[in-house]
């Protein structure tokens, strides 16, 4: 809410109290001196004001002051980046009528071109660089080709060692040993039956020569040493194939394998190192693509907000300079030569003449009364003779304070009231006083406000008769700032004393 407005709403809130207390004291002490006056004067012509109730249509409105502004307007910024500044060195002078196509305002371009030169440079490195690792990585996969090679040849070999090994080796190894314990096992066998035989012999001499018998018993000695001897060598047969077994063949078959697993890994880790050395280099590769392609893009970018460094008019019009919707409390920027700005700053609009729209604060205490949709009528303080119809754009979601920083402020909420007209005399910043239409009260007997008065909690009018004004209890309805309501006590055709503000009974 404006300042104005609010020193409009006192004085009404001062009015309305200053006119209940003259009522109250005109339907008291008044009506006292009136008819004291009556008895001891003769009539004389009445200077109050009467109003005939009537039956028809009054609305019921809240008014507030707003500034107005183009519905549309062509903003002029910078719409690139700006990175390296936006320096002031070109605009034309405020409110100039331009053509489509003329330039507004240019900023300085220096930095800019100096960027462009070093990211052109900076590309041309970029190429070079990424032609050496085309070359180092075409030197790096034959060397991976190479170190696979001989690993791969290595595992073959191991491999191959292994295969011989566990087909030829170990079971010609296995034969021997048990062809070596079958002839130990041949050989106890004989040696065994060499015994019995011996002994037999032994035994035929005690039944006949006995001569013979010492020379026999040697002989069975003997045998019994062969087969001792025949078994020992047995046993040394079984050992040796035991040990095989257990220990040779076991500890040969493990190394052969572990040079099989050991060259297998080898192999495997070449191959990951050849192709982490490739990626390696292929990411080199791709980062330097992506670093040409970013400085293409870089280059790109420049070239484009150096193209944008000139502010070119949308349409024809009058160019405003500055920021038109700044904040009440913010100051503005000025715009001229030297001046530096920031990337989507508005420097300078060019309205839209042909429609309008008008800002105002909703005071906290109206928001639950006045929604979007609703008509209204707007006038404005520069043109006392023009009358536009509006409605209720939008209303902000959120509350503010009044004064952004004071949080004892009152809140209020921004509103936008759209006009359904437009005039040439129309120019945005003037001040417009806005009634929004609350509600329509249609077809209701109706009396203004300065006809009624209270008193000990009931509302009294004083109605018009051949003598004194006769005081009458009124039930009342809606009201306006003007007009209120009148539900029983008065009938249409009446007429109602209006109590003047000067006027004390």
């Amino acid at each position: 809410m404006t300042k104005n407005a609010q020193a409009g709403r006192r004085r009404r809130v001062i009015w309305l109290c200053g006119a209940a207390l003259a009522v109250l004291i005109a339907g008291g002490v008044g009506g006292r001196r009136l008819l004291r006056s009556r008895e001891k004067a003769p009539a004389t012509p009445s200077k109050d004001r009467y109003f005939e109730v009537r039956r028809g249509d009054f609305n019921i409105s809240v008014t507030l002051d707003g500034n107005l502004d183009a519905i549309k307007r062509h903003d002029l910024s910078y719409t690139g980046t700006g990175r390296y500044g936006l320096e002031i060195i070109e605009v034309v002078e405020d409110r100039t009528r331009v053509e489509k196509g003329d330039a507004v305002l240019r900023f300085s371009e220096e930095k800019y071109k100096e960027e462009l030169d070093r990211l052109k440079l900076s590309l041309e490195d970029e190429h070079k660089n990424l032609r050496l690792s085309e070359e180092d990585l075409q030197m790096t996969r034959v060397d991976n080709v190479n170190a696979i090679k001989f690993a791969s040849d290595l595992l073959r070999t191991s491999k191959d060692a292994l295969t011989k090994y566990e087909e030829l080796d170990a079971p010609r190894k296995k034969r021997e040993l048990l062809d070596a314990i079958a002839a130990a096992e041949q050989k106890v066998s004989e040696a065994r039956r060499t015994v019995e035989l011996r002994r037999a012999e032994v035994s035929a001499a005690h039944m006949g020569d006995e001569s013979k018998l010492e020379q026999l018993q040697k002989k069975v000695t003997e045998s019994e040493k062969q087969v001792e001897q025949a078994e020992a060598e047995r046993d040394k047969a079984y050992y040796s194939l035991r040990i095989f077994k257990r220990y040779d063949h076991v500890e040969k078959l493990r190394g052969l394998r572990e040079s099989v697993t050991k060259n297998w890994m080898s192999l495997q880790r070449d191959i990951v190192q050849a192709a982490g050395n490739e990626i390696k280099k292929e990411r080199e590769i791709l980062n330097l693509k992506k670093r040409i392609d970013q400085l293409g893009e870089d280059i790109k970018r420049v070239s484009d907000d150096m193209d944008k460094l000139t502010l070119r008019a949308p349409v024809s019009g009058i160019v405003s300079l500055g920021q038109p919707q700044r904040h009440h409390w913010g100051r503005q920027k000025e715009i001229k030569i030297g001046e530096k700005v920031s990337a989507r700053e508005v420097v300078a609009t060019i309205p839209d003449l042909s429609k309008f729209m008008v800002a105002i604060s909703l005071p906290e205490e109206f928001r639950s009364t006045i929604r979007e949709g609703l008509r209204a009528t707007l006038r404005s303080k520069a043109i006392p003779d023009l009358v536009l119809d509006g409605e209720v754009e939008k209303i902000a979601p959120m509350a503010t304070h009044m004064i952004y920083w004071d949080r004892n402020s009152p809140k209020v909420y921004s509103t936008k009231i759209k006009t359904q007209g437009s005039d040439e005399r129309l120019m945005p910043g003037m001040t417009m006083r806005v009634e929004i239409i609350v509600e329509e009260v249609k077809d209701v007997c109706f009396v203004p406000v300065e006809a009624l008065y209270n008193r000990e909690g009931h509302t009294y009018c004083k109605v018009k008769t051949a003598t004194v004004p006769e005081e009458r209890k009124v039930e009342t309805g809606r009201s306006s700032n003007d007009y209120v309501e009148i539900l029983e006590g008065l009938e249409e055709g009446e007429n109602v004393l209006l109590h003047r503000q000067q006027q004390a009974g």
